[in-house]
């Protein structure tokens, strides 16, 4: 391996590294988060979404921009927003100043992962994009499978570390970013506009899944929040047709594997997103278990989806990566049935545990190979900024899925008391309820797996049929 692709990989890897392991090390973090800075539970989801929202808003605006203006620059801008963002939110005093701190990473964040994989597609030939993938895909694995361990270390310390761990690590990135080459830029203009309504339409929809109260978003208020994001949406789409100005490219879309992929992507990453956080609430709400000791608990789940990822960047056989998308995305469902009918932690919760996470492994890499490299070359930044519109997309909508459905299933009055698992009056009726939903969350979270199992052989049948 020549010496820029080592640095590619690196760089790359550092950032998404740093992108997953702040939002994985937080889980563990939330309800000692919501005790010191005496916030409610709702503010506690604002500062856990805000992160992935402001992701979902830039990375498909500043991927396409990339392919204008060159990666070095934004990919390096992203470590300084992500290195100041994880600074303040280190010493924030209160709930408001951290969400803002949330802002400024989400900034870098986007920034970092709208750009990974597009700097490794122009650093790797066609044949060695799999493998390089792969790595970014283990590291990313490894994140997943610290993260949680490394939250609940440093909370057991004191919550502010969680941040401050992120800042040496993003200065070294920022130094290696400087040595990144830069493609050659198209000089053309470009269309705000259609940006504009697209923020609006993520911004509203957020808004509506996540924050809604639990009446089935039938409030007044709610649905006008739904309607705006869905006139945004068309308003977005009508104006982006046919120009190539546009910074969200969907003439990608007309591609059928880039479309097959990013659909599937962005149901499997509600269930990645889903399980985990599903899985953190569990044990320390109604289960009443340690950050620490949770921490330990879930390691298996990302041990299997960094080994599975590891494994898969290994292949090199084209022919294969249908199959492993196949059964990554059968053991994610399945393994989403088999957390959905447990209660405790046993062994059946870590085989469920285990399943997801080899499944998500699985898929990952051939998926996101086909996606990337199924884009022209000099549109791979527009590709992976939406991969990363899509993923993020995920998360938010995996993460409001599983508030929204306990919600429904364990009164307001109780909500924060059954989150910190603190024993009032009636603990066991709420305890049961909160597993009830819990149990009905897996359920979704596995369904969405399935649903993307079903796009993807859909897919393929067409394809045969032609």
């Amino acid at each position: 391996m020549d010496s820029y692709k080592l640095i590619a990989i690196t760089v790359t890897s550092i950032g998404s590294l740093l992108a997953v392991i702040n939002s994985t090390s937080l889980l563990i973090s939330l309800p000692t988060i919501m005790i010191s800075l005496h916030t409610t539970f709702f503010y506690v989801i604002w500062i856990l979404v805000v992160y992935p929202l402001v992701m979902t808003i830039g990375a498909p605006l500043f991927g396409r921009y990339s392919d204008f203006v060159g990666r070095n620059r934004l990919y390096a801008l992203g470590y300084l927003f992500f290195i100041s963002g994880s600074a303040v939110a280190a010493v924030s005093p209160d709930a408001p100043l951290l969400l803002v701190a949330r802002v400024l990473q989400g900034l870098g964040g986007a920034l970092l992962f709208s750009n990974s994989l597009a700097i490794i597609a122009d650093a790797f030939r066609q044949d060695e994009l799999k493998w390089a993938i792969g790595t970014n895909s283990l590291v990313i694995g490894i994140a997943t499978a610290i993260g949680p361990l490394v939250g609940g270390l440093l909370t057991a310390i004191n919550w502010r570390y969680v941040f401050v761990f992120n800042v040496p690590f993003g200065i070294v990135g920022y130094v290696m970013s400087l040595k990144l080459r830069e493609i050659e830029r198209r000089r053309v203009s470009i269309n705000w506009k259609p940006a504009v309504f697209f923020s609006i339409f993520i911004v509203f929809i957020v808004v509506y899944l996540t924050f809604a109260p639990p009446d089935l978003w039938l409030n007044p208020v709610d649905v006008i929040f739904l309607v705006v994001s869905v006139v945004s949406l068309i308003v977005f789409i009508l104006m982006s047709r046919g120009r190539d100005d546009s910074l969200i490219d969907i003439s990608l879309f007309r591609l059928r594997p880039f479309a097959t992929q990013s659909i599937a992507t962005f149901l499997n990453s509600i269930t990645r997103y889903s399980a985990l956080l599903i899985v953190i609430i569990m044990l320390q709400g109604p289960l009443g278990i340690s950050p620490l000791r949770s921490s330990i608990i879930v390691i298996p789940y990302a041990v299997s989806l960094s080994l599975s990822s590891y494994l898969v960047g290994n292949i090199n056989t084209r022919r294969m990566e249908s199959h492993l998308i196949y059964a990554g995305l059968f053991l994610s469902f399945f393994g989403s049935i088999v957390l959905s009918l447990v209660r405790s932690v046993n062994v059946p919760f870590y085989i469920g545990l285990v399943m997801v996470g080899f499944g998500i492994g699985l898929f990952y890499t051939p998926s996101n190979a086909i996606l990337m490299s199924s884009a022209p070359p000099d549109r791979r930044g527009s590709a992976a900024g939406i991969r990363t519109v899509i993923l993020n997309l995920g998360s938010v909508i995996g993460m409001s899925m599983v508030f929204t459905i306990v919600a429904l299933y364990v009164p307001e009055t109780a909500l924060s008391s059954a989150f910190l698992g603190i024993k009032i009056p009636g603990f066991e009726a709420v305890k049961s309820g909160f597993l009830n939903g819990i149990s009905i969350t897996f359920l979704v979270s596995g369904a969405a797996s399935l649903l993307a199992l079903f796009t993807v052989l859909s897919e393929k049948l067409m394809e045969n049929h032609q």
